[in-house]
């Protein structure tokens, strides 16, 4: 019972957090380099235990502080699916990964049509390609495994005078990751285990396959 409430108050904590930032990515549209902010990209899958884990205790903090005043920031729900014939896809974490990558596609920002091949084709086009999720990208650089320092690579990036107290907060110095540093918190795009996957497409068979 008690880990029910607490995975429960967890789930609302999550969803509630999603509202916030699905509003804010919906509302804007001003492009980084016209607005004089820094841009923040965030791939991701909505299963990945790794990637609500950063969402939840690390991407909250744009709120504070006055980050986000300086932050274009965009949300990309589709991680390490993979498209297949007749455009149909599959999730790396099952069928039930697919839908909610589809409602919060819709959440961020209602597409007329094809809504996770849109993210599908913007996360294939990534340079360099992404190799795990959450793939985190500040003014086109991905931040690799030390994605949880996000703040302090959007604080280096930003060239404007009104500086968010964030920014006046916190070191500059960016920490390099050794080799001592535990195993990196992400979901690979090549996995070597068995896992199982979900066709979401024509008939919206599901099929269990082996990596």
């Amino acid at each position: 019972m008690a880990f029910r409430r607490l995975a429960s108050l967890f789930l609302l904590s999550y969803l509630f957090l999603f509202g916030s930032l699905f509003s804010y990515c919906s509302a804007a549209r001003v492009s980084s380099s016209a607005s004089g902010k820094v841009s923040l990209a965030l791939y991701y899958e909505t299963l990945c235990p790794y990637c609500s884990s950063f969402i939840v205790k690390h991407l909250a903090n744009v709120f504070e502080k006055g980050l986000i005043k300086i932050v274009d920031l965009k949300l990309v729900p589709y991680g390490n699916a993979k498209v297949g014939s007749n455009n149909t896809i599959t999730c790396q974490h099952g069928s039930y990964e697919c839908l909610l990558n589809t409602v919060e596609a819709c959440a961020i920002n209602v597409w007329p049509d094809l809504l996770e091949l849109r993210y599908a084709a913007e996360t294939d086009a990534l340079q360099p390609p992404h190799k795990y999720v959450p793939w985190v990208v500040v003014d086109g650089q991905p931040l690799y495994e030390d994605y949880e320092n996000y703040i302090t690579y959007v604080c280096k990036a930003y060239k404007g005078s009104a500086v968010p107290k964030a920014c006046l907060a916190r070191s500059h110095e960016i920490i390099v990751m050794g080799k001592e540093d535990p195993a990196p918190r992400v979901c690979e795009a090549e996995d070597t285990t068995k896992r199982a996957w979900a066709e979401v497409g024509p008939g919206r068979r599901q099929m269990e396959s082996t990596a």
